[in-house]
């Protein structure tokens, strides 16, 4: 059988997927040529189409054939009284089956992978079906009896940086009531309660949905102003598709462009700086297996066991936090603003640790 036949067959059966859904070789043969107007193929199309099935039908060595089919009793009209009942073959293609037949392992590893990353995000969301995702990739690879892929797809997880902290919390519903949105092309209500406890109703056009750092943010722009906003999904209650109002959507927008002009989600909070700070032996690694940006560069300090390190950086909320992480081995040189904002916080901190009265029974 040719590639094209092939492809042709698989086309025309691509509704068929069900033997509620099946069809018999005329019907097949009517859609395969419509030069027919009283609905009869001739005997030769109808020969060729059965051969054909007869191929996809069968099995090819570990693999269960391509199209199935049930056998359904014909009735018998007065005409054909007392002749035997003649049973009729109806075709489905599954759905699983084409890709069963031709994924090869290594996509099928790939996409346990990519559920892996995308299941710890999204995996609530119906439309994505990851949990069949993750089936007809094991079922390929089982099929392929790769005992190399088969231990590589038993053996590599995924997980979040940081301290195992858990996912933030969604309520039921509203991550798909998000994706819903956005499939349907519809902007979206819901009630966001803010931190404090202040909690606000708001109609929006959805304009992606990105997980970072353990939490869902949606992305999303108010009527036609151009301003992104950023809205925690676990903050979000009784969230509804606005089916009466279309999503729009900024001229040009690209999620991806977006995340990499706003250093991943990073929320700039002024002008670009240039980094100069010292490292110590002890956290020097920190910034050679992930550089602070592709301008860094590392040079040997004057203090022994120390080293300068200097990149053009965004100046973003996490700059802080990421300075206070390393703790005593680091210590910033420029600018001298952030030097300065880096000494108060840490004269901060050492009032939230200071025990009262412990200066008094060290003098005793």
């Amino acid at each position: 059988m040719q590639v094209s036949v092939l492809v042709k067959l698989l086309s025309i059966m691509s509704v068929n997927t069900s033997a509620e859904t099946a069809i018999t070789a005329r019907d097949i043969a009517l859609k395969w040529d419509k030069r027919y107007p009283d609905g009869e193929p001739d005997e030769s199309t109808l020969r060729q189409v059965q051969r054909y099935m007869n191929e996809l039908t069968a099995s090819i060595e570990d693999l269960p054939p391509l199209i199935e089919y049930e056998e359904f009793q014909i009735s018998i009209t007065p005409k054909l009284q007392g002749k035997k009942a003649r049973e009729v073959r109806h075709f489905y293609l599954p759905p699983d089956r084409v890709v069963k037949w031709f994924m090869t392992e290594q996509a099928a590893v790939n996409l346990l992978l990519t559920g892996q990353v995308v299941g710890q995000s999204l995996g609530g969301i119906k439309q994505l079906g990851l949990n069949r995702v993750k089936s007809i990739a094991s079922d390929v690879i089982d099929l392929k009896k790769s005992d190399e892929l088969r231990r590589i797809a038993s053996s590599i997880r995924i997980v979040q940086d940081g301290l195992g902290r858990l996912r933030a919390t969604i309520r039921p519903g509203i991550l798909q009531t998000m994706m819903d949105s956005i499939i349907s092309d519809k902007a979206v209500s819901f009630t966001y309660v803010k931190p404090n406890g202040e909690s606000k109703k708001h109609t929006v056009n959805p304009l992606g949905l990105v997980s970072k750092d353990g939490a869902i943010y949606l992305i999303a722009t108010k009527g036609s102003d151009p301003k992104k906003i950023h809205f925690a999904l676990q903050r979000v209650i009784d969230a509804d598709v606005a089916s009466r109002s279309p999503r729009i959507v900024p001229l040009g927008f690209d999620l991806d462009q977006y995340i990499e002009e706003t250093h991943q989600l990073s929320h700039p909070i002024g002008e670009g700086i240039q980094l100069v700070l010292e490292a110590n032996d002890e956290a020097l690694f920190h910034f050679v297996e992930r550089p602070l940006a592709r301008t860094q560069k590392i040079e040997k300090s004057r203090t022994k066991k120390w080293h300068k390190i200097t990149a053009e950086i965004p100046n973003t909320i996490l700059l802080m936090p990421f300075l206070m992480s390393m703790l005593k081995n680091v210590r910033v040189i420029e600018p001298l603003s952030l030097r300065k904002e880096v000494a108060n916080m840490i004269e901060q901190m050492k009032e939230n640790y200071s025990i009262p009265g412990a200066d008094e029974l060290h003098r005793i």
